[in-house]
């Protein structure tokens, strides 16, 4: 991309040419901020002034990376469909395992703090009145059920019952990452467990670590 014109005079355009010279690693961070802004407050939070502030960015470096604010939010809705999508199924492959257990190692990543479900609620709510997100969610939608889908069909199911397991087994994925319960961590995992072997027809394998839970008034966790 060539380096438009700095509209901010010499300093923006220093800092848009050291954030050059630092390669994607400043593209990350405007990224990555994006999408924690996203999650915190919905596409309102995504203003420039408070990314910036946000980043320790300026403006320079902004439009150094991205051409317009249409490009920059293009680009984030691609880094979230790498990273809570297209990065969990890399690793379920790599790591590899007969299907049952490739499906087990998703549920647990995806559980395990490794996909933000602030941010997917928010973008969620986001595709309700913008087509684009919405067919950016039609398609991360898809390409996840037809992992899953596919995944059940190497363990012998028909196509057709293949997407019926793959359609229960996503939605209670997205559930336990979005509904709060107050219950001891114990009770959450033998419930979790058992409604995911119920659609896996195998159990789940010890529990990935995870951050400190939130404590409940009544003694249990979030």
């Amino acid at each position: 991309m060539t380096a438009p014109h700095a509209s901010a005079g010499a300093p923006a355009a220093t800092d848009a040419t050291a954030d050059a010279r630092r390669g994607e690693a400043g593209r990350d961070r405007w990224l990555e901020t994006g999408l924690a802004e996203l999650g915190r407050g919905g596409p309102a939070a995504l203003r420039l002034e408070a990314l910036c502030r946000r980043a320790g960015l300026t403006k320079g470096s902004f439009y150094w990376h991205f051409e317009s604010r249409a490009a920059f939010l293009e680009a984030l809705l691609q880094a979230w469909e790498a990273r809570d999508t297209g990065a969990l199924i890399d690793i379920v492959e790599a790591e590899g395992g007969p299907p049952a257990a490739r499906l087990a190692r998703l549920v647990e990543l995806a559980n395990a703090r490794r996909v933000d479900f602030a941010t997917e609620q928010a973008i969620r709510h986001w595709g309700r009145s913008d087509a684009a997100v919405r067919a950016r969610l039609l398609r991360v939608d898809a390409r996840r059920l037809d992992y899953m889908a596919g995944l059940f069909v190497a363990l012998g199911d028909g196509a057709e019952v293949a997407r019926g397991k793959a359609g229960l087994l996503y939605p209670l994925i997205l559930g336990e990452g979005v509904v709060y319960r107050r219950e001891p961590r114990a009770e959450r995992e033998a419930r979790r467990r058992a409604a995911f072997a119920a659609v896996l027809g195998a159990p789940l394998r010890p529990a990935l670590p995870q951050a400190s839970p939130v404590p409940a008034e009544d003694g249990g966790e979030r």
